[in-house]
């Protein structure tokens, strides 16, 4: 097996194990082929050589992404890796503390955007548990 596809089954590996579901590449009927090269890039650099790596685990990982997605205002990024992060175990008090920390270090305009991700993400998840217990 070549190298890029070991890569490519690492980094399928891993985000399952960060986000609890199988890879689904994305895309629109307006796209060209070479699309899915873009696409394929980013999950194999990402998942295939970072968060396979074993230095720091799922959760460090995971707080590490919130950050740099708030920090940045990267609302959507932010709002997938807080379902993300609860999947690795991070709790909703971890949460409350960590926007508590970064709000010192990033101010309160930006913490209080990713409050109001983080509130919209836990209201999400209620509805879907709330859903799968309805139908049972």
């Amino acid at each position: 097996m070549s190298d890029d596809a070991q890569r490519h089954l690492r980094a399928l590996k891993s985000y399952k194990q960060h986000t609890g579901k199988d890879y689904v590449l994305k895309s629109s009927p307006y796209d060209p082929p070479s699309m899915k090269d873009f696409a394929s890039l980013g999950l194999d650099r990402t998942y295939g050589d970072s968060w396979c790596r074993p230095g720091l685990d799922m959760r460090a990982k995971s707080f590490i992404c919130m950050t740099l997605t708030a920090t940045l205002g990267c609302e959507d990024q932010l709002r997938s890796h807080i379902v993300a992060a609860h999947h690795t175990g991070i709790t909703k008090d971890e949460v409350v503390e960590w926007l508590i920390h970064l709000n010192g270090y990033i101010g309160t305009p930006r913490s209080n955007g990713a409050l109001k991700i983080v509130r919209e993400v836990w209201a999400s998840m209620a509805e879907t548990k709330a859903a799968k217990s309805k139908s049972g």
